[in-house]
């Protein structure tokens, strides 16, 4: 039976500050492995009026070397035989222990519905899984992320929005989905999450907030995982990249150069899996695209100067992404379909 989600409610708000607690261990045991890079090769953070935050080369690269090797800060992952948060069983690196033993039953409606489209996802035939696995996927990673007031804090104040224009679909699509999670997650007791939080109106605009912020940044590993990285989140997006991203195991992201790159330029990747196909699109069509599927448009050196045709430096499909190409609509799709069975 489909979950009816309208009659769900968040269960013991009260109970929060005492999940946040027993959040606080899980967040300081994972800091040393998952909260850094595993490896760093000359990258820094900048940030500029022109690009926003981004990544630059402390000294020149040779191609095909190692820039950075991370595994998530946070991931979700619709499976069934496996832990949703991607752990590979490390019960001290576990985010969806906090989750699965908060107090009070807190997050009892949210695990609910997240089984059911475990279940659901895995009788469908492939085709039609895909809306059910990626909602899967945010539940699970918006979970782990509200039960651990440290990670919902970063979540809201430090990543950025790919578009602030509500009139944007992907904006605005994300409100209906905020609205059924805002129902179903208790709110992070003020306390925990910091005095300087920005005073946002309702819980459920925070929930907006941070899941367009969430969809903004996140990393698809494979079909069914996404990731947050605290340092891949800022490569910056072009249509004929430096470097390119490889996905490991157990969901590690590792960037590689694709060319000799100069000391002060930024690394860039493209956002689509599928580069080739990609940067042989005109440029004007590729532009059109990233405006309306992320909500910003693409300043790259190669839309600058108005290239096309085939990559000569794109390399092949690559197994991560940050495309948001279906994304919204699947959530919207899978959204739909439940309110269609009720």
């Amino acid at each position: 039976m489909v979950c009816k989600l309208a009659n769900r409610r968040a269960a013991a708000v009260a109970a929060v500050a005492a999940v946040a607690s027993a959040g606080m261990s899980f967040a300081t045991s994972r800091s040393t492995s998952l909260a850094r890079p595993l490896r760093c090769i000359g990258l820094a953070p900048a940030e500029s009026a022109d690009k926003g935050r981004h990544m630059l080369l402390a000294r020149p690269i040779e191609t095909g070397q190692l820039l950075l090797r991370e595994a998530p800060l946070l991931c979700g992952r619709c499976c069934l035989d496996a832990c949703p948060c991607g752990c590979a069983g490390d019960d001290t690196a576990c985010g969806w222990r906090v989750v699965r033993d908060a107090p009070d039953d807190a997050f009892s409606d949210a695990l609910a519905w997240h089984a059911e489209l475990r279940q659901r996802a895995f009788a469908l035939a492939d085709g039609d899984r895909t809306s059910v696995v990626r909602v899967s996927c945010l539940l699970a990673l918006m979970m782990q992320a509200v039960a651990v007031p440290s990670l919902w804090r970063w979540l809201r104040d430090d990543l950025r929005a790919a578009s602030d224009d509500e009139s944007h679909p992907f904006v605005q699509h994300s409100a209906s989905f905020a609205a059924e999670l805002a129902a179903l997650l208790p709110r992070p007791d003020d306390d925990e999450t910091g005095a300087s939080a920005p005073a946002l109106a309702s819980w459920p605009d925070e929930v907006r907030a941070v899941l367009v912020r969430v969809q903004s940044n996140q990393f698809r590993l494979g079909t069914a995982a996404i990731g947050l990285f605290r340092a891949a989140h800022l490569l910056e997006h072009s249509c004929a990249p430096n470097a390119r991203l490889d996905l490991e195991q157990p969901g590690a992201l590792s960037l590689y150069a694709l060319r000799p790159i100069r000391g002060g330029e930024p690394a860039t990747i493209c956002y689509h899996a599928r580069q080739r196909e990609w940067f042989a699109q005109p440029a004007p069509v590729r532009r059109a695209m990233v405006l309306s599927k992320l909500g910003f448009e693409c300043r790259c050196d190669a839309c600058v100067r108005g290239e096309d045709g085939e990559a000569t430096t794109a390399g092949e499909a690559c197994a991560a992404e940050r495309m948001l190409d279906g994304v919204v609509p699947a959530v919207q799709a899978c959204l739909n379909k439940q309110s269609g069975d009720r």
